[in-house]
């Protein structure tokens, strides 16, 4: 159950704020985090909690052959939507855009068996935290990335004067 809609946020930031500089800061983002020489090419992009779509855009234009964009709240996948029509309409054939619970084990188990023997790279960036199942959130992306691939994933902890970052890549 969603008690804050990101996605109407995120929607109304693609419509106003989104642009290429904000496009590759967050590309050179992707870039730091996994190295310069690093070969995207044979990699599938599994952004769980996609927001907006940002950083599923990113990967494609860094080269990753497919994109699989995931989100509970409907407005963050139409805000998704409106990231792929206004800057990735040449990657549509690559970016497949999915409403989705990561606390759904079906749909998860599903997800794992489709990209069974794949390459991937899951992309969780400050979600599972505000699943409120944060154990079963991490059981789920573990058992997707069981046959093998890397995963960002920052868990945020709050603090009366900070928020800490708790997890990263794995």
């Amino acid at each position: 159950m969603i008690t804050f809609s990101f996605g109407r946020n995120w929607k109304r930031y693609v419509r106003y704020v989104l642009n290429e500089e904000i496009l590759q800061n967050a590309q050179n983002s992707l870039v730091r985090y996994f190295g310069e020489d690093f070969n995207f090419s044979d990699k599938i992009f599994v952004d769980i909690g996609c927001g907006s779509g940002i950083f599923s855009l990113c990967a494609l234009r860094l080269g990753v052959k497919k994109v699989i964009s995931v989100d509970v709240d409907k407005d963050s996948i139409e805000a998704t939507l409106m990231t792929r029509d206004r800057f990735g309409a040449a990657f549509k054939d690559k970016w497949e855009i999915v409403e989705g619970s990561v606390l759904d084990s079906i749909f998860m188990e599903d997800l794992q068996e489709s990209l069974k023997g794949e390459n991937l790279i899951v992309y969780s960036w400050g979600v599972l935290h505000h699943t409120g199942n944060l154990p079963l959130a991490m059981d789920n992306v573990m058992r997707l990335l069981s046959a093998g691939g890397g995963a960002i994933m920052p868990i945020f902890r709050s603090t009366t004067r900070q928020k800490q970052v708790l997890g990263g890549i794995a």
